[in-house]
């Protein structure tokens, strides 16, 4: 609730304040929808004509590379490159289901710290979960479920992993959204429209 009420203020910046009359602000709320569907359509524009390059030789930040938006494969990259922080050992198996330990060196200020994550593994589905749920917040892979899929020699990862909303070529259906206000003003310029050729 409160990452919400954060995104929606940083949303409306610069474009509300206080004084606003409720005219001033459904026109302001019209402007700010306009610009970010026009930013929205740069990036999609960007994302589909400029190709960030790999850091890696791994072939699954190549697959990444082609389906990802630019912005969320840089996100990607950082989780590729914090890869090397991670040190992977398998703990148990059982049946297809392998758990592994994971300890992640955070650098933070002048000190590291060593944070524990577990992580499964379903062999038969090819499907991992890591208890650092990156992937379930902030919808990308975790360089802890990487590191696996490096250490098991998958090159090529589940389309499932890539969800829809990141993709270069999904195309947003969306349009601006026409307020009522919008509504109100066509029909009266358009009365007036029809009082001036009426005389």
């Amino acid at each position: 609730m409160t990452q919400r009420s954060e995104s929606m203020n940083t949303f409306f910046d610069g474009y509300v304040h206080s004084d606003m009359t409720l005219k001033e602000f459904v026109n302001q709320f019209n402007n700010t929808l306009r610009k970010k569907v026009e930013v929205e359509t740069m990036a999609d524009f960007n994302s589909s004509n400029q190709m960030i390059p790999c850091v890696s030789p791994f072939n699954f930040e190549k697959q990444f590379q082609k389906v990802y938006s630019n912005a969320k494969f840089k996100e990607f990259q950082k989780e590729l490159m914090d890869l090397m922080c991670c040190n992977c050992t398998l703990v148990s198996k059982r049946g297809c289901i392998s758990t592994f330990n994971i300890m992640d060196e955070i650098s933070i200020v002048d000190c590291t710290k060593t944070i524990h994550y577990t992580l499964y593994y379903n062999e038969e589905d090819c499907e991992l979960k890591c208890t650092c749920a990156l992937f379930e917040m902030g919808e990308i892979l975790c360089r802890h479920v990487l590191r696996v899929f490096h250490l098991k020699r998958i090159n090529v990862l589940p389309d499932r992993y890539v969800l829809d909303r990141w993709r270069k070529d999904d195309k947003r259906r969306y349009t601006l959204i026409q307020s009522s206000y919008d509504d109100l003003r066509a029909s009266r310029d358009a009365q007036r429209y029809e009082m001036v050729f009426k005389r």
